[in-house]
């Protein structure tokens, strides 16, 4: 009787288990009916995330509505994204490239003081060009601008390793921050606007560079004209590749004149052809010293010194240069008043100069408090780290510390030298560099006043 009366009231409780297990299940699956699966969440918010593009691509007020545009983009790549896992970086030579796919232009990268769109990749950067479908210009400073575009395709694939070399010392000891060759250095990523069709473009993937002495043409076929390259100081229309660069011939199909000083001119021109295919091998060789030791970026040869490019009105249209040409009785009238203005400069090169002044004085007044909160944080590391030790091991801590600074004030110092690139004032990077370069040695000197000071 026992036994019967245990089975049943075990029965009964498997029923009621039972029960209780149907209504959790039931439960359960009322609140897990909204992603029944991963991939029909993927589809449902995709189909949600198309309908809301669709009605802001047909709504005027979305262009404006830059916030709400950026949103709803950022909104459909997480779906994208979900499946995606960047891998870790071993060490400070190994990086991987991100996915960029489905984000707002706006939010990849970000714009330096010298105008490039740059993403960063462990100490090194990679430099972004937008490409368009019709080859319009997207600006990588124009914020405002890049909230209406979201990226579609990328030429290096997520993941895809990217090497870093670093610059040593005297010594050999290498910097933490400063380096001295990347196997990648740039990244195209095509763009739409926000809610338009997938662009029927292909990227090309150029090769990564084994070493600093070799690199691989890009390709710049698709590319509006203003979306790379720099006019050097010597008024030339370059590209870099490493230490090197390349002058790039300009042929417009009407043999139009292009004047690569006026940017509202670049803006109008696809590139259309190239007289070298990507991917083509570029080969450099470094100087050398009395010694035949190599100078770190001192270019002597290139395989290839310049690349042809043929270009096309994105309109049809002839472009005029928006610039105005002054005429040889002003150009004389000028001369004659510059003579007479007792070596005063005129209005035009006082406001050029106030500008880019001020690029540099911004660059200046970041890394100088910067060297100043180091050189205190540097200050204190040494207290630390220096009691109880002999002197030479004194001396050798010290020396390390002021090294730390250094790699500081070089990163200050590479920055304006991109500024000079950009804008070709190599008079402003001069002094400016060289008042980074006082506030360095001040602060250097604050760290050896210590060592000094406590020497016994």
């Amino acid at each position: 009787m026992k036994i019967k009366k245990i089975l049943s009231v075990l029965l009964m409780l498997l029923m009621v288990l039972s029960l209780f297990g149907c209504s959790m299940t039931s439960e359960t699956e009322e609140k897990e009916s909204p992603a029944a699966s991963a991939e029909d969440s993927e589809k449902s918010e995709e189909a949600v995330v198309a309908s809301e593009n669709s009605k802001k691509s047909g709504d005027a007020s979305a262009v404006n509505n830059s916030k709400a545009t950026t949103e709803a983009n950022e909104s459909s790549s997480e779906t994208k994204r979900d499946s995606f896992s960047l891998k870790a970086s071993p060490d400070k030579y190994t990086q991987y490239v991100d996915k960029y796919i489905g984000l707002n232009a706006a939010s990849v990268g970000y714009t330096s003081l010298g105008g490039d769109r740059l993403i960063k990749v462990g100490a090194g950067y990679l430099e972004i060009t937008f490409v368009t479908e019709d080859g319009s210009y997207v600006g990588p400073a124009e914020e405002d601008n890049l909230k209406n575009y979201v990226v579609c395709a990328q030429s290096i694939e997520p993941n895809t390793e990217v090497k870093l070399a670093f610059e040593v010392n005297s010594e050999g000891k290498e910097y933490d921050n400063l380096v001295d060759f990347q196997s990648y250095e740039k990244i195209d990523l095509l763009v739409k606007p926000v809610g338009a069709e997938d662009p029927q473009v292909e990227l090309t993937r150029i090769n990564p560079s084994p070493d600093k002495y070799t690199y691989y043409i890009q390709n710049y076929v698709g590319k509006n004209l203003y979306s790379f390259g720099y006019e050097s100081l010597g008024g030339e229309y370059r590209d870099s590749y490493g230490d090197g660069s390349l002058l790039i011939n300009l042929s417009s199909e009407d043999g139009s004149y292009i004047a690569i000083t006026d940017e509202s001119v670049l803006k109008q021109y696809v590139v259309v052809d190239q007289n070298i295919a990507p991917n083509t091998e570029l080969k450099l060789t470094y100087m050398t010293n009395s010694d035949g030791e190599e100078y770190s970026n001192l270019v002597d040869t290139q395989s290839y010194d310049s690349i042809t490019l043929t270009v096309r009105s994105i309109t049809g249209e002839p472009v005029i240069s928006t610039k105005e040409t002054a005429s040889p009785e002003e150009s004389e009238n000028a001369e004659s008043e510059s003579s007479e203005s007792d070596g005063t400069e005129s209005d035009s090169a006082e406001s050029g100069s106030s500008e880019s002044d001020s690029g540099y004085e911004a660059i200046y007044n970041d890394y100088a408090a910067q060297l100043e909160e180091k050189a205190q944080e540097l200050i204190e590391e040494y207290k630390a780290e220096s009691a109880g030790l002999e002197l030479d091991a004194k001396a050798e801590l010290v020396n390390k510390k002021v090294e730390v600074l250094a790699e500081l004030s070089n990163t200050g110092v590479e920055e304006m030298a991109k500024y000079m690139l950009s804008h070709g004032d190599s008079e402003g990077y001069t002094t400016w560099s060289g008042k980074l370069y006082d506030v360095y040695m001040e602060q250097a000197q604050l760290i050896m006043d210590e060592y000094i000071n406590n020497l016994f």
